[in-house]
């Protein structure tokens, strides 16, 4: 076993070795530029007026009846993700009262969903009325 004198020895021989060795140097990595920042694109102020196509809540439903405004624009917040469709029934069932199978099959249809899957969600929960 070293006495405390041979370790203090080792300690110093490290110091001063450590401190002779040259720093290290990393191996040279591969630097990829940055892309250049993109073109600033013209405001609309800048174009020329043109009028805009319809959007999809801008359509009158085909039964007519503007409460379904209230649920496309619903789809569209969600932008027609299937996760949405709890939150869409509800806003069905806030403007309509109750939900009737109409009303299920379009949302089934604008969620791209069976219309089991709908009826089965509206059936299991008791905060809808059917």
């Amino acid at each position: 076993m070293a006495s405390l004198a041979e370790l203090k020895e080792r300690a110093k021989a490290r110091t001063a070795a450590n401190k002779t060795a040259p720093a290290h140097t990393p191996t040279a990595e591969k630097v990829t530029p940055r892309p250049a920042a993109p073109a600033e694109k013209p405001r609309s102020s800048d174009k020329a007026e043109t009028p805009r196509p319809a959007r999809k809540a801008d359509i009158p439903h085909p039964s007519g009846d503007p409460r379904f405004k209230l649920v496309d624009r619903t789809l569209q917040r969600f932008q027609y993700q299937q996760d949405a469709l709890i939150e869409v029934l509800h806003t069905a069932q806030e403007a309509f009262g109750f939900l009737e199978n109409d009303l299920l099959i379009y949302v089934a249809r604008q969620l791209r969903l069976p219309l089991s899957w709908v009826y089965g969600v509206a059936t299991f929960y008791h905060f809808f009325t059917l």
